[in-house]
């Protein structure tokens, strides 16, 4: 689980952990320890919309199985 920009974005992400752990998942340290890679963006500034992007791209070079991804930027170019 990674975040990119605003406190809603950390809220949101944290909320996702929670739900992640109760329905019996593990939260992992890596990309490349992970089955899935959740990756909440932010588009608000050129600079967080840069980041997230690279976040994105630096969990498929980490070799998670699969890339979620929520937020601003998820919306913007689905």
């Amino acid at each position: 689980l990674d975040t990119i920009g605003c406190r809603l974005n950390q809220a949101e992400i944290e909320t996702m952990a929670r739900q992640f752990r109760a329905a019996g998942h593990e939260i992992v340290a890596t990309a490349n320890e992970a089955d899935l890679a959740v990756i909440n963006t932010c588009t608000v500034t050129a600079a967080a919309a840069s980041d997230s992007r690279g976040k994105v791209r630096q969990a498929a070079r980490r070799g998670a199985d699969e890339i979620a991804v929520t937020g601003c930027w998820a919306t913007l170019e689905p």
